[in-house]
C-alpha cells in the first residue's frame, strides 16, 4: 500500500507543478522539454517519499518512531506536549489560576483507546531529584491546587487530550509566605496502565512564580543608643512590586503592624550564638510599637515609629526582634525576616567611682569582665562586670595572709591580667614609692580571675636588670614568645619570658636573652594593641596623681614590628621621647592615663578603660573611666568620644 500512496503523491505533486511552470514549459523544445519534466518528477517523488516517512508519529516537532536506523517501528504511546521544568507566572490578582496541560497519542498507531492520568510525585521522588540536579524545590501540598478532568480516557479518534491544573493564588500566597525562600514547585506524572507511557516525556514540574508584591524591612539590623529618657527610632520598610518588569507603587491602601515574634527568646539564643555576644530580650514594658506601617497608593516605602523608655532599661545591651504582621491588603504579601534592633543605653563616666587607679581588665573564660587596679583599696581591688558599664567589686586578689611579703614591705600597683596555660597570671609592680631601685615586678596565680592568686615571687628585678624604677609592666605574647614591657621615666624596656610567664629567658650565662630599650625617659603604663599591620604602644606622660592639677596625659606611637621602632605620624621615633596625643585633661577631667589593654565588645567595638581625676570630685581619688576609640584614616592617632 506504500508505494501505491507515494505514486499518487508523486503524480498529484507533479500535476500541480506543470500547471504552474506551463507557461514556461511550453517555450522549450520538445527534447529539452520532455528530459526537465523527467528529472522534475523524480525529484518529487523523492520528496514525497521522506515526507511520508518523516511525518509517521511526530508531534510537537520531536518524532515519536524510534526504530534506531533499523527500520522498526515504536509502539504505540502516550507521552505530555510540555516536559521537564516549566516556570509559570501566577499573579496574586486573580481569583484562580488555570495551567493547560497536554496529553498526545504517538507511535506507528495512534487508533486505539486507553486510560490515563495525571499524579503526584512522592516526597521520596522529589528528594532524589533535588539530589541529582542540585536544587531544592517544594512540592505544593495536593489541597492548594486541583487536577482536571482526574481520569483521561482516549477514543480511537483522539490524538490528543487537555487537562488543567488549577490554583488559588489567594490560598497559596499564604503557604509562601511562612517560607518565603522556598522555591515551590507541582511534581507531575503521565501514567497509564493500558498503554506505554514514553519514558523521557512523562515528567513536568510546574515552577510557581509568584507576582505579589512583597512588603519587607529595609534591613535585618538597626543600631539604637537609647539616651534621652522617651527615645524614639524609625523603622523602614520598602515594597517590592513590579508590573511588567517595571518598579511599581503600590497599587492599594493597607497597613502592617510591627509584632515581637513568638519565638523570640530562641532567636536572641541563636543571634549571641553566632555572633558570641550576650545580649538580652528588650522588657515589654520599656518600647511601645502601636505606631503600624502604612501604605497609600503608590508609596514605595514607608517607616514606623518605635517609642523606649530610659528609665525601663539599665545600662547593658538589648535586641527587640521584630517581624511585620500580614498586610491588610490580601493581595500583599510579607517577608517573614526579623529586623534585630540593637539596643544599648548609654553610660555616664565614671564607671566607677570609687579610686582603683591603673586599671587592667580581661574578658575571662566565664563571659565576665574582671577589672584590677592599684591597691588605693588593700590588697589588690577586683570588680567584675558583664558589659563594661556596671561593675560590682568581687573583693581582693590578696589577702593580708596571702599578701605578698619577698622585699620586705612594698605597695601592690599597675596590675597586668592574663589568661594562659590554663591559669590566671597577675603581674604586679612591687614598689616603694621613692626608692626606685628597690621597685621590682613579681607576678602571681590563680585558677579563677576572683583568686586567691598565689604568689610567685619577684619576675624582673630592678638591680639585677639594671633598670631604675622597674614597675608598669605589661605583658605580650607574639609569634610564639611572651614578652614583657616596663619602665617608668627612666626608659621602657622589653625582655623575654620564659615559657610558663614567670620568669625573664635568660642564656646559660643568666643574662637576658632579650634586653632592649623601646621609649626614652618621657613615658610610662606601656600598654601594646595590634590593629592590623601596626602594633600601637599606648604609654602616659606628665604627673599622674595631683589631683585636679595632675598632668597625666596618654600618648601612642606605632611600629610595624614588636619590638620597634615606635613612630608617631611624623615619623619620630617614641625612643627620643616623641609621640602622639590620645587623651588628656579639659574642664571636667584631669590626669586621664594608665590605659587597660583595649577591649573589643562583641559588635567590634573598640574601648579605653583607663583612670582620671574629677576635678570637681578630686578628693574621690583615680575614678575609672571608659571612652570608644575612633581611628583616623591614617590609623595614627585616636580620639574619645
Amino acid at each position: 500500500m506504500v508505494p501505491v500512496a507515494i505514486f499518487l503523491i508523486c503524480n498529484i505533486l507533479v500535476c500541480q507543478i506543470r500547471y504552474i511552470t506551463y507557461a514556461k514549459l511550453i517555450k522549450m523544445k520538445n527534447m529539452k522539454c520532455r528530459t526537465m519534466k523527467k528529472v522534475l518528477r523524480k525529484g518529487l517523488c523523492m520528496l514525497a517519499v521522506i515526507l511520508l516517512v518523516t511525518a509517521c508519529g511526530k508531534e510537537d516537532n520531536t518524532s515519536q518512531t524510534d526504530d534506531g536506523g533499523n527500520g522498526e517501528q515504536k509502539a504505540s504511546c502516550v507521552y505530555l506536549q510540555k516536559y521537564g521544568l516549566e516556570i509559570i507566572k501566577v499573579s496574586i490578582q486573580k481569583e484562580e489560576y488555570a495551567y493547560s496541560l497536554s496529553i498526545l497519542k504517538g507511535g506507528d498507531n495512534m487508533s486505539f483507546e486507553a486510560d490515563a492520568k495525571i499524579t503526584a510525585w512522592t516526597e521520596e521522588e522529589l528528594v532524589a531529584y533535588n539530589k541529582s540536579k542540585g536544587t531544592s524545590y517544594v512540592s505544593i501540598a495536593p489541597d492548594l491546587y486541583s487536577i482536571t478532568p482526574e481520569k483521561i480516557s482516549f477514543t480511537k479518534d483522539q490524538k490528543s487530550l487537555t487537562v488543567d491544573v488549577k490554583l488559588v493564588p489567594e490560598k497559596l500566597l499564604k503557604v509562601v509566605e511562612e517560607n518565603n525562600k522556598a522555591e515551590y514547585v507541582i511534581p507531575l506524572r503521565l501514567e497509564s496502565e493500558d498503554v506505554e507511557v514514553k519514558a523521557n516525556r512523562r515528567d513536568l514540574l510546574i515552577y510557581i512564580s509568584l507576582d505579589a508584591p512583597i512588603l519587607k524591612f529595609a534591613s535585618t539590623e538597626k543600631t539604637v543608643s537609647v539616651q534621652e529618657e522617651s527615645t524614639s527610632f524609625n523603622v523602614s520598610t520598602v515594597l517590592n512590586y513590579k508590573i511588567d518588569g517595571k518598579v511599581s507603587g503600590s497599587q492599594w491602601d493597607f497597613t502592617s503592624e510591627l509584632v515581637v515574634p513568638e519565638n523570640a527568646l530562641e532567636l536572641i539564643t541563636a543571634y549571641n550564638q553566632s555572633h558570641k555576644a550576650n545580649y538580652e530580650l528588650l522588657p515589654d514594658e520599656a518600647y511601645d510599637l502601636t505606631d503600624k506601617v502604612h501604605y497609600n497608593i503608590n508609596d514605595t516605602k514607608a517607616e514606623a515609629t518605635i517609642v523606649i523608655d530610659r528609665n525601663k532599661i539599665e545600662v547593658k545591651y538589648y535586641i527587640l526582634p521584630l517581624q511585620l504582621s500580614a498586610p491588610s491588603s490580601k493581595f500583599v504579601m510579607r517577608d517573614n525576616n526579623v529586623l534585630y534592633c540593637l539596643i544599648s543605653r548609654s553610660y555616664n563616666n565614671p564607671i566607677i567611682a570609687l579610686s582603683a587607679p591603673d586599671p587592667t581588665v580581661i574578658h575571662a573564660q566565664d563571659g565576665c569582665f574582671y577589672l584590677y587596679g592599684t591597691e588605693d583599696t588593700r590588697n589588690m581591688p577586683i570588680y567584675c562586670s558583664k558589659d563594661m558599664v556596671n561593675w560590682e567589686y568581687k573583693g581582693t586578689a590578696f589577702t593580708n595572709e596571702t599578701r605578698p611579703t619577698w622585699e620586705g614591705d612594698h605597695s601592690l600597683w599597675a596590675p597586668e591580667i592574663r589568661y594562659f596555660n590554663g591559669q590566671y597570671v597577675l603581674y604586679y609592680s612591687w614598689a616603694k614609692w621613692g626608692d626606685e631601685w628597690n621597685s621590682n615586678v613579681g607576678v602571681a596565680v590563680s585558677d579563677s580571675p576572683t583568686g586567691p592568686f598565689i604568689d610567685k615571687g619577684c619576675v624582673i628585678d630592678a638591680q639585677k636588670m639594671g633598670v631604675q624604677n622597674s614597675i608598669d609592666q605589661f605583658f605580650y605574647e607574639d609569634g610564639g614568645k611572651k614578652y614583657m614591657f616596663w619602665g617608668s621615666f627612666r626608659g621602657i624596656y622589653v625582655t623575654e619570658l620564659t615559657d610558663d610567664g614567670l620568669r625573664v629567658k635568660t642564656k646559660a650565662d643568666g643574662t637576658p636573652v632579650l634586653k632592649e630599650r623601646i621609649c626614652g625617659n618621657r613615658f610610662e603604663a606601656t600598654n601594646i594593641y595590634k590593629k592590623g599591620d601596626y602594633y600601637y604602644l599606648f604609654a602616659s606622660i606628665g604627673t599622674c596623681c595631683e589631683g585636679a592639677n595632675s598632668s597625666y596625659t596618654t600618648v601612642v606611637g606605632r611600629s610595624k614590628n614588636i619590638l620597634g621602632p615606635y613612630l608617631n605620624k611624623g615619623g619620630s621615633d617614641m625612643l627620643y621621647d616623641n609621640y602622639e596625643v590620645v587623651l588628656k585633661g579639659n574642664s571636667m577631667w584631669a590626669g586621664p592615663g594608665h590605659n587597660s589593654i583595649i577591649q573589643v565588645d562583641d559588635n567590634g567595638v573598640e574601648w579605653l578603660i583607663y583612670h582620671g581625676y574629677k576635678k570637681a570630685e578630686a578628693n574621690n581619688g583615680r575614678v575609672v573611666l571608659l571612652d570608644r576609640l575612633y581611628w583616623t584614616e591614617d590609623g595614627c592617632r585616636m580620639s574619645r568620644i
